[in-house]
């Protein structure tokens, strides 16, 4: 994760990984269906982002999570 402009960006160390996201509130659930990450994104108040990155024939990293 980095932050520029209110923006939250995200990269992997994995060459050619594709990297997906979700927003979740105090009381949401994190669930199987990720937004595949295409360029920097705000974070809606209330809101954290957790972030996973994955490439077909490797192990999918671990969840992260970035809280503003």
């Amino acid at each position: 994760f980095s932050s520029e402009d209110g923006k939250i960006s995200l990269s992997s160390v994995t060459e050619g990984a594709s990297l997906g996201y979700q927003m979740l509130g105090a009381s949401d659930t994190l669930v199987n269906r990720w937004e595949v990450y295409t360029g920097p994104v705000s974070i809606p108040e209330g809101k954290q982002m957790v972030a996973i990155a994955h490439r077909i024939g490797y192990s999918p990293s671990e969840v992260k999570t970035y809280e503003p």
